[in-house]
């Protein structure tokens, strides 16, 4: 674990204690502490400020391969090799429920910014939509002819993306579960997908050593970015604040086995004549679940709104 805020980002912990391989980790929005998922079947808490152990999640009877948090913070979701996801009390450690309805490991998972659905990814080619209250299914994603490998959902919860093996990504409407869009164009399985925080464009990542930008809203594809000579594994969509030496238009951030990150801006000639009216859109709506934060005034996620 590293301080990001110091210069050099030297680090300051090493969290010890898994017997296994840790595949997944993620930082709480408040800042307060980290999770770890790891193939030796359990979760852990870390203080983000010490490094100390707080919890150890255990119930999972295979590897853990996935693993969020709750926006607010208050639960953490697991997802495994044993077809199961699992929502846990962040502070407590204990289990509140276990989602059952995959028929493989479930890869990926993902907690509405509105904390109210979870959304999974399996191995069994299908996503699935959970109510995050009951653990109940709301919805199955099908359409997809290989392996979940992840998904996201945008930052005013009405749509989901899903990224397969089978070359392609899909938007669905969170609401109803159906199918919005195909996006096709990578030769190769797709590993990772980012929506931007004002939900106007997708990055997608792929084993075909490219990453690819995409229009929210109609599917299109917007521009591909080449430069990597190995498989692309994670990638991130971001918008800059408006300031006076930034014209806040959306970037894309891709990291490949090739052991290169790459930081892309997208050219303002795809984008100038929707950004400013689907930027405010958004952000109008992050706002009315805003939520006090340290820093500059923030929506629901804690983006900087223009």
């Amino acid at each position: 674990m590293q301080d990001l805020g110091r210069r050099h980002g030297t680090g300051t912990a090493t969290l010890t204690g898994h017997t296994d391989k840790v595949v997944a980790c993620a930082i709480s929005p408040d800042s307060g502490f980290v999770v770890s998922a790891s193939e030796d079947k359990t979760c852990k808490i870390w203080d983000a400020a010490t490094g100390k152990e707080r919890a150890t999640l255990t119930g999972h009877t295979g590897g853990v391969t996935a693993c969020a948090i709750s926006p607010d913070s208050r639960f953490i979701v697991t997802g495994g090799y044993d077809d199961t996801c699992k929502i846990w009390d962040a502070a407590t450690g204990k289990e509140r429920a276990t989602l059952t309805g995959h028929t493989s490991l479930v890869r990926a998972c993902a907690i509405s910014p509105d904390s109210r659905f979870i959304v999974t990814g399996g191995y069994d080619n299908t996503g699935k939509i959970w109510d995050a209250a009951t653990g109940k299914e709301r919805a199955t994603l099908t359409g997809h002819t290989d392996r979940v490998e992840t998904c996201a959902i945008s930052s005013d919860s009405r749509f989901i993306v899903t990224a397969s093996w089978d070359h392609t990504c899909k938007i669905w409407d969170a609401a109803t579960g159906k199918e919005r869009a195909t996006l096709t164009g990578h030769t190769d399985r797709v590993k990772a997908c980012a929506i931007s925080p004002y939900g106007d464009f997708i990055v997608t990542t792929s084993d075909d050593h490219t990453c690819k930008i995409w229009d929210a809203a109609t599917g299109e594809e917007r521009a591909t970015l080449t430069g990597h000579t190995d498989r692309v594994n994670a990638c991130a969509g971001h918008a800059l604040p408006k300031t006076h030496h930034s014209t806040g238009l959306p970037q894309a951030f891709c990291s490949a086995a090739d052991s290169s990150g790459r930081s892309t801006r997208i050219p303002v000639s795809n984008w100038a004549p929707v950004w400013t009216a689907r930027q405010r859109a958004c952000a109008d709506s992050m706002s009315l679940n805003a939520t006090p934060r340290r820093g500059p005034r923030a929506g629901s996620l804690g983006y900087p709104l223009p």
